[in-house]
């Protein structure tokens, strides 16, 4: 299993980080990731914002830099490649400053980021 970071993940990850100075959040995204996958077959993961017989988007919580509950925490936005197994980080970002996305913009961020990417 790969992972590419879209330009919109990157930046988002290094605003969230300066407030998460004890961990690597990159690498704990990573993990957190391969063990829902190890754990369950991605398929069944959820919620699930877009499926398609090529990608799947998934929208993933994670506890919060003070290491609180996830209610409160992170999101995760990600892509799955399936022929590719490719995990695409999309966007993170703190619940407490962001309500919700509009899954078109997710989506147009998606499909931006492939293109960034040519995959």
């Amino acid at each position: 299993m790969k992972f590419i970071s879209c330009n919109s993940f990157s930046k988002d990850l290094k605003s969230i980080q300066k407030k998460c100075k004890n961990i690597n959040l990159e690498n704990e995204i990573k993990k957190h990731i391969l063990n829902l996958v190890v754990q369950q077959n991605i398929d069944n993961l959820k919620p699930v914002l877009f499926k398609s017989n090529d990608v799947i988007i998934l929208k993933t919580r994670l506890k919060s830099c003070s290491g609180k509950g996830k209610s409160g925490g992170l999101r995760l936005i990600w892509g799955y490649i399936y022929k590719r197994e490719y995990v695409i980080l999309i966007k993170v970002y703190s619940k407490s400053e962001i309500e919700n996305i509009p899954l078109d913009e997710l989506i147009e961020e998606f499909k931006k980021c492939l293109r960034e990417l040519m995959l």
